[in-house]
């Protein structure tokens, strides 16, 4: 018989937060698409249907359940939709909020107009990049802090990519201010994203030492790296940082033709995240600091302080992104729960930091990056413990950790993946296990060359070297099975396809929950219909039964004899 449900709680699987942050990601979600200052009207309506008919289905449940005698399961039931409530509410405040301050800023207005000429004061918030439009050099992202249109001078606070071209490019630098004489105007694939185009531009405030260091450190590792081979100088930034080699501003070009296939190989073969940065760099980060720790028998302060420092310096110097601040989230939560003396629980800290993160910016939902890395950890928390011990069985337990967790998380982002790319890689779980050492190994390596870069310059490209050497089979497995006919099925593009997969990744997860309990009732007839036979046991302890009752046998016959 079960144990009731109060009696299986685990403290290591808290999901009391999942429905809250859920309602949260929804009411984001639904509210993207009508996040425009027109719309502002319709998206609180549309929020307060939510909010009604959530509550509607709550008290329903709750009415129904309590008079059919069910007050244990009403109760769950009430608390769970009243959760998925609060979060609908908050996320719908947050849309609101969102848009209304959007709706304000000077620079989102006068853009929707067309093409805004102007005087702009910006910050840089990212590195610079090299731009896919053939009319620009580089590109990259800033916060627009004051505007100057039609001769007023108004505050801003709007983000938007910088586009410039020839002398421009070369001053750009993180963290710094530039006043930008250009336009502003929406871009064509994006509505709600600002491109300034650049035709004039001066430094108004150099960047701070920090952010400067962090540049240099970039890149002397950067003119490390150009001395690579191909696949080295696109894998090994991209690994290390986060940054492909085609996309760097500085130095020699990569080959264009060569670096898109490479990509679009790693697309094709489901492998496309080993070039983007997420928790494993934070993870590996957090082994070495405990590690020293231990070594060094630090406090539990200082060795949280030391996690904290290393996790600030190691987001500095990736490229900004979304799942990068996701992973930084639950860095700071790891170490909180380290404090507290209590064991990490992902779960628990994955829904605070999406709460968080959709509070402080709805659009977050949208991201495909923010999204991916989500559901990858999501799917870890949630299904890799199980798939871990029924692996564990058959094969060593390193094995089983590696397979456990790539299948959990390739089956939580395949819905996700399916709205990038409407295809299915047949081949990305084999793909996935074979490149993850080679990965680990890669980022330690192509870490220790950026270190070495600026702290022992002859010692940056040995390590650079191995960094290449691991990336390699990265490459060799992308074109083994990146170039494969039948390594993708097609697939319903946008959401039908998402919502398509959904259901087929729902029904194949309840025939293997009913496969499970027919096997499990299969050998329960089976025991209890041979019970007491001797070859209803297993071999070994039928072997060792008789091996005793033999020995039993010989030991009490009388071998010698009196003489009469």
């Amino acid at each position: 018989m079960r144990a009731p449900w109060t009696d299986r709680e685990h403290g290591g699987r808290d999901m009391r937060l999942l429905p809250v942050a859920a309602g949260m990601w929804t009411a984001a979600l639904a509210a993207a698409p009508l996040m425009q200052p027109h719309n502002t009207r319709t998206l609180i309506t549309v929020a307060a249907v939510l909010v009604c008919s959530v509550g509607g289905m709550a008290l329903a449940a709750w009415m129904a359940h309590v008079t059919r005698n069910h007050a244990v399961f009403a109760r769950r039931a009430a608390t769970v939709l009243m959760l998925a409530l609060a979060g609908l509410l908050l996320g719908a405040m947050a849309a609101v909020t969102h848009t209304a301050m959007r709706a304000a800023d000077p620079v989102y207005a006068a853009s929707a107009q067309g093409a805004a000429l102007g005087i702009y004061r910006v910050r840089t918030t990212a590195p610079a990049l090299r731009a896919n439009d053939r009319e620009a050099d580089c590109a990259v992202d800033v916060t627009v802090e004051q505007a100057v249109l039609d001769g007023v001078q108004q505050s801003a606070h709007a983000s938007a990519t910088l586009q410039a071209s020839g002398r421009v490019c070369a001053m750009i630098e993180q963290g710094a201010r530039y006043t930008v004489h250009g336009t502003a105007q929406r871009a064509a694939w994006d509505t709600a994203r600002i491109i300034l185009t650049a035709h004039t531009a001066t430094m108004h405030e150099a960047a701070p030492p920090w952010w400067h260091g962090i540049e240099t450190l970039r890149a002397r590792f950067f003119a490390v790296t150009a001395r690579l081979d191909d696949q080295g100088r696109v894998l090994v930034p991209g690994v290390t940082l986060g940054l492909l080699g085609q996309d760097i501003l500085t130095g020699a070009r990569v080959d264009e033709t060569y670096a898109r296939q490479l990509e679009e190989h790693c697309k094709q073969a489901g492998i496309m995240h080993v070039m983007a940065v997420s928790g494993g760099h934070y993870a590996l980060i957090a082994r070495l600091c405990t590690i020293i720790g231990a070594l060094a028998r630090l406090p539990r302060g200082v060795l949280a302080m030391l996690r904290l420092a290393t996790a600030g310096m190691l987001t500095m110097l990736l490229m900004p992104g979304q799942s990068v601040t996701r992973a930084l989230a639950m860095s700071v939560f790891a170490v909180g729960y380290a404090l507290c003396k209590r064991p990490c629980q992902t779960m628990h800290a994955l829904c605070w930091t999406t709460m968080f993160a959709l509070l402080t910016d709805p659009t977050r939902a949208t991201n495909f990056g923010f999204a991916l890395s989500c559901a990858a950890v999501c799917g870890i928390a949630m299904m890799m413990p199980r798939i871990q011990a029924w692996c564990a069985r058959w094969m060593p337990r390193g094995a089983a950790q590696a397979l456990a967790m790539t299948v959990s998380a390739q089956v939580f982002t395949l819905p996700v993946q399916i709205l990038i790319s409407p295809q299915v890689p047949l081949w990305s779980i084999p793909a996935n296990l074979m490149v993850a050492p080679f990965t680990d190994l890669a980022t330690i390596t192509g870490l220790l060359a950026c270190l070495c870069a600026t702290v022992c310059p002859p010692v940056a490209p040995m390590f650079a070297t191995v960094a290449s050497w691991c990336t390699r089979p990265i490459a060799l497995v992308a074109g083994l099975f990146g170039t494969a006919d039948d390594g993708c099925i097609p697939w319903a593009q946008g959401a039908p396809g998402m919502l398509l997969m959904l259901g087929a990744l729902t029904v194949g997860t309840a025939l293997l929950i009913a496969l499970h309990h027919l096997h499990a009732i299969i050998l329960l007839v089976r025991r209890r219909g041979r019970r007491g036979r001797l070859h209803a046991m297993h071999p070994v302890d039928a072997a060792r039964r008789w091996w005793r009752q033999t020995a039993t046998m010989l030991m009490d016959i009388p071998w010698s004899h009196s003489k009469e």
